[in-house]
């Protein structure tokens, strides 16, 4: 048996059901944090934000990045739409946790259709934001160490031209201290991962020089 929903928030459906898309846009600059709702907490919800999440309209969209908590809907987005200001949009959306396409544990494996989709400003944009950090740079830099690392599917001129970008990342520029960090084998990772791009731009910057 279905829930039965509080007289409000069945008002509110059944507006947003009928809404225009300028109605929806106005809806979602106004939105708070505290009236988002879980989709799985009941059908109707489920099924009337479902159908704004695939409104065609650009406007709908953009309103949705800026205004919308989920980052989900900047990654798909990113991966479905050619709209370089919406493209823009996504890419300035902060993720609850770590950068776009990132998950605990590394990168989620459709991160790879953006790196190959993505425009060299893009790139830049993606690479030098404040959420990429050594901890999230990890797997890219164990790409010639680990065989099932996401990166070994990315060429070697995708993979040095990232490596350029990130020079202008301030995160990659502080070697890590030990005073800063509860968890000595984060340190331990992090300080690798801060060698070894130091070491990868110093040979990439080499071998550009002699082309």
């Amino acid at each position: 048996m279905e829930k039965k929903l509080p007289k409000k928030l069945e008002d509110e459906l059944d507006f947003l059901e009928k809404a225009s898309n300028d109605e929806l846009c106005e809806y979602l600059k106004n939105l708070k944090k505290e009236n988002t709702y879980n989709l799985e907490y009941h059908p109707k919800i489920k099924k009337i934000f479902t159908k704004i999440f695939n409104n065609k309209n650009k406007n709908v969209k953009l309103a949705l990045i800026k205004y919308y908590p989920d980052s989900q809907l900047a990654e798909r987005f990113l991966l479905e739409s050619s709209d370089k200001e919406l493209r823009e949009e996504c890419l300035k959306k902060k993720a609850f946790f770590g950068p776009l396409f990132y998950k605990i544990g590394g990168y989620k494996e459709e991160f790879l259709q953006f790196l190959k989709k993505a425009s060299n400003e893009e790139l830049y944009s993606y690479f030098t934001n404040s959420a990429v950090d050594l901890n999230s740079l990890q797997e890219f830099f164990e790409r010639d160490e680990d065989e099932t690392s996401l990166f070994t599917n990315i060429s070697d001129k995708l993979y040095r031209n990232i490596v350029l970008i990130i020079e202008d990342n301030p995160n990659v520029h502080k070697e890590p201290d030990l005073a800063d960090y509860e968890d000595g084998y984060r340190f331990y990772i992090d300080g690798k991962t801060f060698k070894k791009f130091h070491q990868e731009l110093k040979i990439i910057k080499k071998i550009r020089s002699l082309e």
